[in-house]
């Protein structure tokens, strides 16, 4: 083991030491960042600690975020990050598919959605989350997601789940618009689509 930085075996008993998790140099116990390989991390903890991804700050392995550069480890506010992030930057959805797909296939893996995601220093996800992610944006469930269901999820045009269409039935019975077999009549039916809702007017 070597001993990072400038200390002498006298200040090495004066003060604690510990091991860099990163390049195991023992530096002291409350350094901030290891004076041989740079690695970034508050003390030591009595906590298990991982290494961000993205910046290799060393963080508690229950973490959800990183502390150092704000990348997730978890999936739950992932899309929201990613929509946002698509929203500040204006880059086109079609332009951001084809960089995380990285074999062209006309797909996105899990793995492909984890580098992607990394790459834009956003989330680093462990393999369950990025399974749970693919879940969430993959519509047709054939475990990967397609450019149609990324610009969805993207464009916040999520498919309506069962609660939401049955809250819409309801609605629509309370203003009279159903008849006995259960169908939406005239004059208030909307139609809508990808890119309008039209609503017919009333004569």
């Amino acid at each position: 083991m070597k001993v990072g930085g400038n200390v002498s075996e006298e200040e090495k008993q004066s003060i604690g030491m510990a091991e860099c998790g990163a390049c195991r140099a023992i530096i002291p116990i409350d350094s901030e960042v290891c004076p041989e390989c740079g690695t970034s991390f508050s003390g030591v903890s009595e906590d298990a600690l991982g290494e961000c991804g993205a910046c290799k700050a060393l963080v508690p392995l229950d973490s959800t975020r990183c502390s150092e550069c704000g990348v997730l480890f978890v999936a739950d506010d992932v899309v929201d990050i990613l929509r946002q992030w698509v929203a500040d930057t204006g880059v086109n959805i079609r332009k951001l598919f084809e960089k995380f797909d990285e074999n062209n296939d006309g797909t996105i893996d899990s793995q492909e959605l984890k580098r992607g995601l990394l790459s834009l220093n956003l989330a680093d996800l462990p393999p369950s989350q990025v399974d749970r992610l693919v879940e969430e944006i993959d519509a047709d469930g054939n475990g990967v997601i397609d450019l149609d269901e990324f610009d969805k999820i993207l464009s916040g045009e999520e498919t309506v789940d069962g609660s939401e269409r049955e809250e819409s039935v309801e609605h629509s019975e309370t203003d009279g618009d159903v008849d006995e077999d259960g169908v939406v009549g005239p004059p208030s039916i909307e139609i809508t689509s990808d890119d309008s809702s039209i609503e017919e007017d009333e004569e």
